[in-house]
């Protein structure tokens, strides 16, 4: 028998899940490509503070950090840290709890110097936890934009 097993798709389908929550909720994504919110959750939970392979990143170029409710006026957080390089689909490269500068600024620390030398931008909501993490670890050189 050909093809992919249940069991190998699995990963494939949280990674394209996690890259569909770039920009936007669970229950954006849940509405655009018909599928439960609460499979969306548990991928998301299953993806939460897991420890990043930095040998499977290759360039990070821009970076990307925003959060996403993970239910509506319950004040439940989660960040999402992504990374595009130039000709390459975007990537998670963590789902970090919550929503707090230190989380990200120990996140972004974390990245090794041959990868950090490959940031050309970075891309984040104006949430100034987000911000100055990002100028701590990448520096004011680093071209920023703010989305609202």
């Amino acid at each position: 028998m050909t093809g992919v097993s249940a069991m190998q798709a699995l990963p494939a389908l949280d990674d394209y899940l996690m890259r569909c929550l770039i920009n936007s909720t669970i229950e954006g994504v849940s509405k655009t490509e018909t599928i439960s919110s609460d499979i969306i959750q548990r991928a998301v939970d299953q993806n939460i503070n897991q420890a990043v392979d930095w040998t499977k990143v290759q360039s990070l170029e821009t970076i990307g950090i925003d959060e996403i409710a993970l239910r509506k006026g319950h004040d439940s957080y989660v960040t999402v840290i992504s990374a595009k390089a130039e000709d390459s689909l975007p990537i998670i490269i963590a789902i970090l709890e919550g929503r707090e500068k230190d989380t990200v600024k120990s996140l972004l620390q974390s990245i090794p110097a041959n990868l950090s030398s490959t940031v050309k931008h970075v891309c984040t909501d104006m949430y100034d936890g987000y911000v100055n993490a990002a100028i701590e670890v990448c520096g004011a050189l680093v071209p920023y934009t703010f989305k609202n």
